[in-house]
């Protein structure tokens, strides 16, 4: 049974931990990996947009955050922990947030650094490719759009 909690004082290095397992690799490619500056990066984002936990039969699996931008739902950080993959947790995470985002015009976009293999889970599930630059995918989702590639959510 998949639930979701708010993220407590406890899962903040637990959840850094899953982050680094999560983006080391991309993030070395791109950026450099220095682990003090992604220790204040991190920090930053947990104050400005706690994450929400994702718990697989009572167990930490994983966390997303959601952060808004004017009227615009972002999906940020969705991490699910080795542990747990391959049990259909991603899929059971996107299709709960596309019925929360069913009725908004602006549906749920997020971005993916290039060769991450989340990327065929959102396209599986209706999210469409909208801009790409060097280092990120950016894709969207709207009911509009999944109703019109007969997808159900």
């Amino acid at each position: 049974m998949i639930t979701f909690r708010a993220a407590k004082k406890e899962d903040k290095n637990w959840a850094f931990d899953l982050r680094t397992d999560c983006e080391c690799a991309y993030i070395t490619r791109h950026f450099g990996w220095d682990t003090d500056f992604q220790h204040q990066l991190y920090n930053e984002e947990w104050r400005k947009t706690p994450p929400v936990i994702i718990l697989y039969n009572g167990e930490r699996a994983g966390f997303f955050c959601l952060e808004k931008e004017d009227e615009v739902t972002f999906l940020r950080k969705f991490f699910v922990s080795a542990d747990f993959r391959n049990r259909g947790i991603g899929t059971a995470v996107v299709k709960r947030l596309q019925k929360m985002f069913a009725e908004s015009p602006t549906g749920i976009r997020l971005a993916v650094f290039h060769g991450n293999p989340s990327a065929s889970l959102y396209q599986r599930h209706g999210f469409i490719l909208y801009k790409e630059c060097s280092k990120y995918s950016y894709y969207c989702w709207n009911a509009t759009n999944a109703k019109a590639l007969s997808l159900n959510y």
